[in-house]
């Protein structure tokens, strides 16, 4: 009843700011990095192009968490879930020219000024420490076969036997939610270079989405695949 309550809250939560989205065509909701360079005219597009993948989002989260659900739901949920993801990114590149954009006139604290070897240096050191979220627990999983990095109820009806499978699948996703964050941070270091942003830049931010929405998609599959379901 719990895990029933609290998916169908926050999926309520997603989808309701998605729906407010959709129908005022008010972008505000999103930051403000992800619509300052979009001509006003294409706001109230971007605003519903997200609030519909926002919606997706949370209809994901109210298939993905209750455990009474059979397994094959919570799979369409993970489906709908990177869909509404890669979508809301997307729409954003789109019509902001990239997923982080500055405003005219406007600048990035810390990061205006100076040198671009500085910004790219520092940008790729924060990629590798946010990487090690990623790598630490993955590396571990993968050379242990030990899932208990993951909470017990996304483990507790894996057979004995199907453990390591978990863990090893497990372990390649958290690497690659690592790499994701690193590739991110790159593009986000070139996007902060100068305005409007370098094409690179944009195309490195994509593929870091991309690797983060098929890595988390591949974490979840694989829970639902050995544990049933999301969270037992």
């Amino acid at each position: 009843m719990g895990s029933i309550i609290i998916g169908c809250g926050i999926g309520v939560c997603v989808a309701l700011s998605g729906f407010y989205m959709l129908v005022s065509g008010n972008c505000s909701l999103l930051h403000s990095y992800h619509y300052a360079t979009t001509p006003a005219a294409e706001r109230p597009i971007l605003a519903r192009e997200v609030g519909a993948s926002l919606i997706a989002c949370g209809v994901s989260v109210a298939l993905i968490v209750p455990t009474v659900l059979p397994g094959w739901v919570s799979v369409i949920g993970v489906v709908l879930l990177v869909a509404g993801l890669v979508g809301m990114f997307a729409a954003i590149v789109r019509h902001n020219g990239g997923l982080v954009t500055l405003a005219p006139n406007s600048s990035w604290p810390l990061i205006t000024g100076q040198k671009p070897w500085v910004v790219m240096l520092a940008c790729t050191i924060i990629g590798i420490a946010l990487s090690l979220i990623g790598f630490v627990p993955g590396i571990h999983m993968i050379a242990t076969g030990d899932v208990s990095s993951l909470h017990d109820y996304h483990y507790v009806n894996v057979a004995p036997a199907d453990i390591p499978l978990l863990a090893r699948a497990e372990g390649i996703c958290m690497i690659g939610l690592g790499v994701s964050f690193l590739i991110c941070m790159v593009g986000f270091g070139g996007a902060a270079l100068r305005r409007p942003a370098p094409r690179w830049s944009n195309v490195v931010l994509v593929a870091g989405v991309i690797v983060f929405a098929a890595s988390l998609a591949g974490a979840l599959g694989a829970i639902v695949y050995y544990n049933g379901s999301l969270m037992g």
